[in-house]
């Protein structure tokens, strides 16, 4: 029995292409992802694709650029949620289960995020976004996980604790945790693939990642860029 972690940056422009070929390679009879039924239908709702036109509408009339406009419709309608769309699509296709394992009341923290950024944003973020869009397809949203992994644990450890607000850790991670554990202790499978954001798979001394609240059945790991 085989428990790996493939971990995404949820803003990674190549993430879709990269997702597909990593499980080509890794072959899961199972996949488990970072979603509830409840995020996974908030994302396919009328709700949400009326905010993503907000955003972009509040874009327009704030001086967007076109360049940085089209970067942020690509994200929207192409990048956006592709941990979800690709793992449905290859289970799909492969005929495999797929777990949305994630606590389910993440969907309001989601939610309340989008509304924010939407509603701090302004016309000076947008002028600078605009002097910065030509690099925004060759930043690494890898690099930071990279330096950590490479380091060690405590590298690791330290970072988990600098992102600890924004991983929305604790309750979360032990319910997605227990989630995988179940799936794994049914004996059901034998390569079993979890999908989820890098953050959560960092390796910690305090047990506070999903990752390392798992570290018993020694799953191993890989980073989605290094496909």
């Amino acid at each position: 029995m085989k428990l790996h972690f493939i971990g995404t940056a949820h803003t990674d422009m190549y993430g879709k292409e990269r997702l597909r070929r990593a499980l080509d390679i890794e072959r899961p009879d199972a996949l488990a992802i970072e979603s509830s039924q409840e995020l996974s239908d908030y994302i396919k709702s009328s709700e949400y694709k009326h905010s993503q036109f907000k955003f972009l509408k509040k874009l327009k009339r704030y001086g967007a650029s076109r360049d940085y406009f089209q970067i942020m419709q690509r994200k929207f309608f192409e990048l956006d949620n592709y941990e979800i769309f690709i793992p449905e699509q290859y289970s799909k296709n492969h005929t495999i289960p797929l777990f949305l394992v994630d606590d389910p009341r993440h969907v309001a923290f989601v939610k309340e995020s989008f509304v924010e950024e939407l509603d701090r944003i302004t016309r000076k973020d947008v002028q600078e976004q605009n002097s910065l869009c030509s690099f925004l397809y060759f930043q690494n949203s890898y690099e930071q996980m990279q330096r950590a992994m490479a380091s060690g644990p405590g590298d690791e450890t330290d970072l988990v604790c600098v992102n600890l607000k924004f991983l929305n850790l604790s309750e979360r991670e032990t319910i997605a945790a227990g989630n995988i554990r179940t799936l794994l202790c049914s004996g059901s499978y034998e390569n079993v693939v979890v999908v989820y954001g890098s953050g959560h798979t960092l390796r910690d001394t305090y047990g506070f990642t999903l990752f390392s609240k798992l570290k018993d059945l020694e799953p191993t790991r890989k980073l989605l860029c290094d496909y």
